[in-house]
């Protein structure tokens, strides 16, 4: 069965950038569509994380370290930067890392939201920001 893609999407990455797939040979020669939501390719520039703590000092600066090694094993370009909460809401970022805490009230200030439970497992924050960030087309 050929398979033509339409709207700009990629071959071999179908459905990242294209809105349409267009399946030809179907059954009694008709033409199927088939719409696919359009996730946007973010990946051409750096990720803006911010992780967050009530003071911004200790725990956040920890949770950074910890994203650094997970995005950097993910092979994510991201600028991380560590803030308080307050601070946190005037902050633009991609990607808001904290404890629950805290990110219950950061729901909204960006595109992903992740509530973090251990600061110092990367292997379990790197699934996490995987997940995430395949979701919103930053891998």
């Amino acid at each position: 069965m050929g398979s033509a893609l339409a709207h700009g999407a990629r071959a071999g990455d179908p459905g990242r950038s294209g809105l349409v797939h267009h399946h030809l040979g179907a059954p009694s020669g008709s033409l199927a569509v088939q719409v696919v939501a359009a996730v946007p390719d973010r990946r051409d520039r750096e990720l803006r994380v911010l992780t967050v703590c009530g003071v911004g000092m200790g725990s956040s600066l920890i949770l950074k370290m910890t994203a650094e090694k997970a995005l950097a094993q993910l092979g994510v370009p991201a600028r991380v930067e560590h803030a308080d909460l307050s601070s946190a809401r005037g902050m633009r970022a991609d990607v808001i890392l904290g404890q629950g805490l805290h990110v219950g009230e950061l729901q909204g200030e960006a595109p992903v939201v992740i509530e973090v439970t251990n600061f110092l497992d990367v292997n379990g924050l790197k699934a996490q920001l995987a997940a995430r960030l395949k979701e919103h087309g930053w891998m």
